[in-house]
């Protein structure tokens, strides 16, 4: 038995000669308004809290850095100490760099004007009533990966069931599964600033600069980004891009805005919502509150653009409006929307895109403005665009076009240099030689199934460019008519029957539909379908 005690005995020096040497020592020093405590080990380690400043009188944006300086020694921030923040009722965001740890109990209890906040991926604890009494608090985005484990009580009812949670796309099921975070009504996939700035498919790459960052949210039916700097005099809330196009291009991008101005002087602004291209100011709005608009500008080539977006508070704190929020920013070369003027009809506002290497060329003849390959001569190579459409109701797509390819003379279904249009993968028609003068092409589309459409012209190893060229033009998409509905009223009747014989009278198509006056469907407009017609009216059936 006294060999026991004394065995336990010198274990429990041991471990006390282990704590002296690894003993801390605490000072506590405050820095541009933020106060620390430093915990220094003797192995000359040591790390730094933030910590209460006694009067609770953190407000505004509190920026945490990762390292503070003491005594001329670097030691990184890894803690939010205990009550660091606790009851700051003005302090409206917390700005934590990555390598924070730790959240202390009642860290950011009690701050009622905090209304978003983002934990670092490095947080690993979170200790008792961090949140309790953060009444205003609408987004929380966890950049961790795995959902920290700590107490239901760290949030409020009000928190579990009206604050968005955002985790990393990868995660959700994590955080659906662990509690207390499964408590959260709503949870949602982290979105990136560039996903909420770029149209679709988009992939300019955008940076926040300053304290306060531009948040993401989702309403009006799009996801988008806003300032968040309302109501924090002399403020701004800033991102930026750089960009540079090798041809004349247009950028656009959608825009909702509110300032503040001189009522009796609209010229002079307060608060502004600021766009600008290389230093220069392009637009800058004071008193503003618009629904959605668009905004262009002409890009040169061979010029590198800084663009900075920007929302500016002035010195008075009045928080009404104060936003700039901004969706779909593209560049598109000038070219581009040339092709899309010269393909499709009159109105029509299909997207298209060139792909590959040799774009469609932008034509003018034949009294029409329209696009052609451009390979002409150019062996083994394809001129493609594409277009990418969905329809609710059944529907016709319609498109005039010119072909030239070529095909041996002896098989006329071996087909070398092609004119090729395909839908979802499939060939709808694919001409070789051929020499047309402009013709209208026809199919049906069926509702809600999305098509990629494809026209190409492809051209063989051969180098003779002698004609080779697919020409398209008026690309549009109608609903599909009704079998004898001339007058496109939406119904068969004795009123069609009219519209049809003023039609054959006078070859006036004006108000007549000329895809439903071929009763017959024979593919021409003549008396039979007249007869077509009244058979169809006293029978209900077609013959």
């Amino acid at each position: 038995m006294n060999k026991m005690l004394l065995l336990r005995g010198v274990v429990l020096l041991a471990l006390l000669a282990c704590a002296v040497s690894t003993s801390a020592a605490n000072y506590y020093f405050s820095d541009g308004g933020i106060y620390y405590r430093l915990t220094t080990y003797n192995d000359g380690s040591g790390v730094i809290s933030v910590e209460n400043n006694g009067t609770n009188t953190y407000s505004g944006l509190v920026a945490i850095p990762d390292s503070v300086e003491y005594n001329g020694v670097n030691y990184p921030v890894t803690t939010i100490g205990y009550q660091a923040f606790k009851d700051c009722a003005e302090l409206t965001g917390v700005k934590m760099p990555e390598g924070i740890k730790m959240l202390m109990n009642e860290s950011f209890a009690g701050c009622t004007s905090l209304t978003r906040i983002t934990l670092p991926s490095t947080l690993r604890t979170i200790y008792n009533n961090a949140f309790t009494g953060c009444s205003n608090l609408m987004d929380i985005i966890c950049l961790m990966e795995n959902p920290v484990s700590c107490n239901e009580n760290n949030f409020d009812s009000y928190n579990y069931n009206n604050t968005i949670l955002h985790v990393p796309g990868a995660s959700i099921g994590s955080y659906f599964s662990t509690s207390p975070w499964s408590k959260f009504l709503h949870i949602r996939a982290i979105v990136t600033l560039d996903e909420a700035l770029n149209v679709e498919g988009g992939n300019i790459e955008f940076t926040d600069e300053g304290d306060y960052p531009w948040v993401v949210k989702e309403e009006d039916g799009r996801v988008y980004a806003q300032s968040s700097n309302s109501g924090i005099h002399s403020s701004y809330s800033t991102f930026t891009a750089t960009v540079r196009v090798t041809e004349p291009s247009v950028l656009s991008f959608d825009f909702k805005a509110w300032g503040e101005s001189d009522p009796s002087n609209p010229n002079t602004n307060y608060d502004e919502c600021v766009f600008m291209m290389n230093g220069t100011s392009i637009f800058r709005y004071g008193a503003r509150d618009n629904d959605w608009e668009t905004f262009t500008v002409d890009l040169n080539p061979n010029i590198t653009y800084r663009l900075v977006w920007f929302y500016h508070k002035d010195v008075n704190e009045n928080g009404v409006g104060d936003y700039f929020a901004v969706d779909n920013i593209r560049i598109v070369s000038q070219s581009h929307i040339l092709l899309n003027e010269a393909l499709n009809v009159e109105g029509g506002n299909i997207e298209f895109t060139d792909e590959g290497d040799y774009p469609w060329v932008v034509k003018e003849g034949d009294g029409r403005l329209y696009a052609q390959s451009s390979n002409a001569g150019i062996h083994s190579s394809y001129s493609t665009f594409t277009a990418t459409v969905r329809v609710t109701e059944p529907s016709v797509l319609s498109f005039d076009f010119k072909a030239w390819g070529e095909s041996d003379p002896s098989n006329p279904n071996t087909n070398y240099d092609e004119c090729v249009f395909m839908m979802n993968g499939t060939s709808i028609f694919r001409y070789g030689a051929r020499d047309n003068d402009w013709e209208t092409f026809t199919v049906d589309l069926n509702p809600n199934v999305t098509y990629r459409l494809v026209w190409f012209y492809h051209k063989d190893v051969n180098e003779n460019g002698e004609g080779d060229y697919f020409a398209v033009d008026n690309i549009k998409i109608a609903p599909k008519s009704i079998r004898g509905d001339v007058n496109d009223d939406g119904s068969v009747n004795i009123a069609d029957v009219t519209s049809l014989i003023d039609y054959l009278l006078s070859s006036n198509a004006s108000g007549a539909n000329l895809s439903a006056a071929d009763c017959n469907q024979d593919t021409s407009i003549n008396i039979a379908d007249v007869t077509a017609l009244i058979d169809y009216l006293l029978s209900g059936n077609w013959p």
